[in-house]
């Protein structure tokens, strides 16, 4: 009992943290599914910033070898985009900075370890990426609110994503945006 108090201490109660450091070089499908959220939100506020220079737009097959920039493979891209996946990109002066993927089908989701269905009124974001030389300008914001604003013309305004729960500037994004 007293190496429980030690750790209590230590840790003041943040035992993901802790769990984090022990496991980190652990094969990711023995420990991950224990450390991911769920992230519903019904009428985000993305607040996207008003820069003129940044361009967003959903992505087309043209925009494959763009894509491929960002490690997607050719299949991937070509399999959601023909399955009706949308991918928000996000530009300036024709270089691919940030994306990210939205679907309202069904899909499995490797962090959680199961299928996700977003039905009917809902969409699922994954698989979003900016590149690290243009990181906390706000690109995310500008990609994800382009991707609302595709998929509430259909109606779709739950918007579902799957977040490690130590990833702190995620889940802060999503508690801004009214998550």
């Amino acid at each position: 009992m007293k190496i429980v108090n030690l750790f209590r201490e230590l840790f003041k109660g943040n035992y993901d943290y802790f769990f984090h450091n022990i496991t980190w070089r652990f094969p990711m499908r023995l420990v991950y599914y224990c450390r991911t959220v769920l992230i519903l939100s019904q009428k985000p506020e993305f607040s996207a910033p008003k820069q003129t220079e940044y361009f967003a737009r959903i992505a087309t097959e043209k925009d494959c070898e763009l894509l491929k920039q960002f490690g997607y493979t050719e299949q991937f891209i070509l399999s959601r985009l023909s399955d009706g996946d949308k991918c928000s990109i996000v530009e300036k002066d024709n270089e691919l900075l940030s994306c990210i993927w939205g679907t309202t089908h069904k899909r499995f989701q490797l962090y959680a370890g199961s299928i996700f269905d977003p039905g009917t009124d809902g969409f699922f974001l994954y698989s979003g990426y900016t590149r690290k030389d243009h990181r906390r300008k706000g690109l995310t914001r500008i990609a994800r609110d382009f991707l609302y604003k595709e998929y509430s013309k259909e109606k779709r305004t739950r918007l579902y994503a799957i977040t490690n729960k130590l990833n702190t500037s995620q889940l802060l994004f999503y508690k801004k945006c009214n998550s």
